[in-house]
């Protein structure tokens, strides 16, 4: 997940370090924001005066809500599984989660002030290892996916989310403003979002290519668990709704 500071957070100050033509005059000079969109000065602390602001915010906040529930149908896949993740790779794991923490990181160390230029570089810095690691989590387990010729134990629900998330979020940047020094400035985080999209796309495809599905309508269908009843004791099992090989596991 892309950690930089929102769009609508980062423009009193890190704008002006970075580019001072990437925010509007009235950012700086118009503490009030007298000649933006009220609502969204009020809620989100970003003087936007143009519909290119408007949709970045709103691209911005669709980001955020497709991240936080990201995770969910995995989740949900893990506990109906009764093996668990054995379909997840651990790079996928580890590197998503150190790409996750090294772009919160970035973010946090390049919105510093104009006399702490040095930690601004150094977030850059950390925000390109971040996106290497987003691409190298993505690569792990398409290449697990090869080998297993399977994505079993994947939800196919959570990539789709994840290129939705990164979706939005490049798109929050993109519209905001094209100028050469403000998309520079952002392409850690545009390659570790936009160029992400790629391989989930590509994880997506096997997902076809190895006939695994795992649609909304069918996760809201299915229990978590299924019981039956000893009839002779009157005792009821549980067991994971997913069998392998005509084993289930029970738990009285």
């Amino acid at each position: 997940m892309p950690w930089q500071v929102p769009l609508f957070l980062e423009h009193e100050e890190r704008s002006i370090v970075f580019n001072p033509v990437a925010v509007p005059a009235s950012n700086v000079t118009d503490t009030n924001c007298s000649t933006g969109v009220q609502f969204i000065y009020k809620v989100l602390g970003d003087c936007v005066t143009d519909t290119k602001g408007i949709l970045s915010d709103a691209f911005g906040i669709a980001s955020i809500a497709f991240w936080i529930i990201v995770s969910v149908p995995q989740m949900v896949k893990n506990c109906r599984n009764i093996q668990g993740v054995e379909g997840v790779s651990l790079g996928l794991i580890l590197q998503w989660t150190l790409g996750d923490t090294t772009n919160l990181v970035g973010s946090i160390l390049t919105k510093q002030l104009i006399l702490q230029n040095f930690r601004d570089e150094v977030g850059y810095a950390i925000g390109v290892v971040s996106s290497i690691f987003y691409i190298g989590s993505r690569s792990s387990q398409l290449y697990k996916n090869y080998k297993r010729k399977s994505t079993e134990g994947l939800s196919l629900l959570m990539f789709w989310l994840a290129i939705l998330g990164n979706l939005t979020y490049g798109l929050s940047i993109l519209v905001r403003q094209l100028d050469a020094v403000f998309v520079i400035r952002h392409i850690p985080w545009l390659v570790g979002s936009l160029g992400v999209i790629l391989l989930d796309a590509s994880l997506v495809i096997q997902f076809k290519y190895y006939g695994s599905t795992d649609t909304i309508e069918e996760i809201s269908r299915r229990p978590l668990l299924e019981s039956e009843v000893d009839v002779e004791n009157d005792v009821p099992n549980y067991h994971s709704v997913n069998s392998v090989d005509g084993y289930t596991s029970s738990y009285s």
